[in-house]
């Protein structure tokens, strides 16, 4: 078994040193089986919330190595990096046709 929950509550974006989103609302905790026979589980934390269609634009339009979110919870913070393949420009223009 992995190691124990995170208690995320919130994430900050940053492009570079520059925090430019913070989200903060419901926090979702998953188990997810994905090694039966080695008995080993998966713990997801998803923290939801909203930022604005500029802002999204912005993240989605940067270079993916400049881009951290920083997850805050009862331990401390933990960032990931987004990855290099993303497909987030493609839900800013879903989201600006609605």
């Amino acid at each position: 078994m992995h190691s124990g929950w995170a208690f995320v509550d919130s994430a900050e974006i940053y492009i570079g040193k520059e925090m430019i989103a913070k989200v903060s609302g419901q926090v979702e905790r998953i188990v997810g089986h994905y090694n039966e026979s080695a008995r080993e589980h998966e713990k997801t934390e998803i923290v939801s919330g909203t930022i604005g269609i500029e802002t999204a634009k912005r993240i989605a339009e940067a270079n993916y190595k400049s881009v951290t979110i920083r997850f805050y919870g009862k331990g401390g913070y933990t960032d990931k990096e987004l990855p290099r393949k993303h497909n987030l420009i493609n839900v800013v223009k879903l989201a600006e046709s609605a």
